[in-house]
């Protein structure tokens, strides 16, 4: 739980004791604050009176007590016509927001060492597996990640925040109407179609709502913008002009002067003075479709801007480092020494190890509640990747492997990761935790197995080429 910051001996009124109110409520509390619950349902009310909670009569309160209004996201702010807990906020001065607008504000309250990372991402469709996928790359890179906002736990349901961690939030256009001091790092901005028209008053007020995720961003920010409709155009070019952020466009259906697109499965870099082709996202099995080639540019935008906004000086001098003159060559280099710098990629052995009738999953501490993925690890300096694949599975299970066959690949985008994909069979023997870095590690039937990763992650289709190669 994230304990929120700001409202310390202030009574907040919560409505709505749905999962994202009675969260918030608890986070309230956990940060100093006092609160007062009401729903329209007596069956909310009751389960919020059997928690321990002050449940009060909103429609009967006295409003001048009130700090502010918690508004869970599915109560109307502005339309059909605002709610009646809205009217009687803004009637007596009290201010209207929403659980992510608590957990910006205590993001904002913290020492800037302290502040995590955090990256948005919104649109009308594919969101859900857009963050999802995010949040998993993040994770199997190393990074403390959480994932929630509007899918799984609610933002402040989440564990608490530190230096480095990364939240990985999904936001619905009902939350960002009640949102006005999130700052993120990173936004994904994924499409817009008419969606929602009644609670926003029409598509400008749904696309309002929607433009609302970039409203803190500035300079050493990022947002990487799908174009693939005209609306979300029209935000990529006013941002653009505004040139307060690093802003690359991403499109899965068609050429581009300028950004990351992809064309009948190939991967085109337009972001510097000519077009490079990148790859053929057809040979990657674990990415089918064309919603996949949006993903991949996407992926590829985040990767290479990072490099960018991480090598603006020389590591040899110190000095700013300029784009190479060959268009053709993705470089930086020092204006005083004259070091040239690439884009680094890591690569790192992901497996799916099998006893010939058994697959072995692990889980990691930072894994969402019951889902297992692969044994996997980086690349040692000297080491072939069938080498890497061995030692991952010595040191963190405890195993020894027979059999190594390469797979596939698939770039990550957080920060500069390149997965390996193995298949790899193991004589049967009961996995052993040796290194501290998993939580779980077991063997599954091929009919019996865990939560997974999701489909567009290499880790999901290892499991399911070796899934369906074992006897049932």
């Amino acid at each position: 739980m994230i304990p929120v910051r700001g409202f310390e001996d202030k009574t907040v009124a919560v409505f709505g004791l749905g999962r994202t109110g009675l969260t918030a409520a608890r986070a309230l509390i956990a940060g100093g604050a006092k609160v007062a619950l009401w729903d329209e349902k007596s069956a909310s009310r009751e389960a919020a009176a059997a928690e321990g909670f002050p449940v009060v009569d909103l429609q009967a309160a006295d409003w001048s007590q009130f700090a502010a209004l918690m508004l869970s996201p599915g109560v109307p702010l502005t339309h059909p016509k605002p709610h009646w807990t809205v009217e009687k906020a803004r009637a007596a001065g009290v201010e209207v927001l929403g659980d992510v607008e608590l957990f910006a504000r205590t993001v904002n309250a913290a020492p800037a060492h302290k502040r995590p990372k955090i990256i948005a991402i919104t649109g009308t469709n594919g969101k859900s597996t857009t963050t999802a996928l995010i949040g998993h790359l993040c994770a199997s890179a190393g990074r403390d990640t959480r994932v929630g906002g509007n899918i799984g736990l609610g933002v402040l349901g989440l564990e608490d925040m530190h230096g480095g961690a990364v939240y990985v939030l999904e936001l619905s256009s009902y939350q960002l109407d009640l949102t006005s001091s999130l700052k993120p790092d990173a936004v994904v901005l994924l499409n817009i179609s008419p969606d929602h028209l009644d609670r926003h008053g029409g598509m400008d007020g749904y696309i309002a709502a929607k433009r609302r995720i970039f409203l803190n961003q500035g300079k050493g920010d990022t947002a990487i913008i799908g174009v693939d409709d005209a609306w979300c155009q029209q935000i990529c070019t006013e941002i653009t002009a505004a040139n307060r952020r690093t802003i690359w466009p991403i499109s899965a259906g068609k050429a581009m002067g300028r950004g990351v697109y992809a064309l009948q499965g190939v991967l085109y870099d337009a972001t510097g003075e000519r077009v490079v082709e990148v790859a053929d996202i057809l040979r990657a099995r674990s990415l089918p479709g064309r919603h996949n080639w949006q993903n991949a540019a996407a992926a590829y935008a985040a990767q290479v801007l990072h490099w960018d906004r991480t090598n603006r000086f020389c590591g040899a001098c110190g000095r700013p480092t300029v784009p190479a003159a060959d268009p053709a060559k993705r470089a930086k280099v020092c204006e005083g020494c004259g070091h040239e710098v690439y884009p680094r990629v890591s690569p790192c052995t992901i497996t799916a190890i099998h006893d010939g009738a058994r697959m072995l999953l692990v889980r990691a501490p930072h894994f969402p509640p019951g889902r297992f993925g692969l044994v996997a690890g980086f690349v040692d300096p000297g080491e072939s990747l069938e080498d890497c694949v061995r030692r991952e599975a010595r040191e963190e299970v405890g195993l020894e492997l027979a059999e190594v066959t390469y797979l596939g690949s698939q770039p990550w985008p957080f920060p500069h990761q390149l997965m390996v994909g193995f298949v790899a069979r193991a004589e049967p023997a009961e996995p052993r935790l040796l290194d501290g870095e998993l939580a779980e590690a077991g063997w599954f039937a091929p009919d019996a197995l865990p939560q997974l990763p999701p489909r567009l992650s290499i880790a999901r289709a290892l499991i399911e080429h070796v899934a369906a190669s074992l006897p049932r």
